[in-house]
């Protein structure tokens, strides 16, 4: 089954009663609809690792800072500011799912 988004549905309306000629082309563009597929789903499947690499240095980065005065004050001062946010966005989830 092709996802609605990736589905191909052209057809020419001169040559649309030949069967056989439909046929091919249904079957072609079957064929490419899944290539898409296959083509998403490796592009998505390269996403995590490249994250987890870009990441990784990012962390590397604010390690090194973590001792700085600076770091551990604004991290206190993010910390506090995102515990509000968190709880919202709980209590707006609940919402949701009652």
């Amino acid at each position: 089954m092709i996802p609605r988004g990736l589905r191909i549905k052209k057809f020419p309306t001169s040559l649309s009663e030949d069967k056989e000629f439909m046929a091919k082309l249904i079957t072609l563009l079957t064929e490419c609809s899944l290539k898409l597929m296959g083509l998403i789903v490796e592009k998505k499947s390269e996403m995590p690792i490249e994250l987890k690499k870009e990441l990784d240095s990012l962390r590397i980065e604010v390690d090194a800072h973590k001792t700085h005065v600076d770091f551990l004050s604004l991290n206190k001062q993010m910390e506090t500011k995102i515990k509000p946010l968190e709880a919202d966005i709980m209590d707006i989830k609940t919402k949701k799912i009652q």
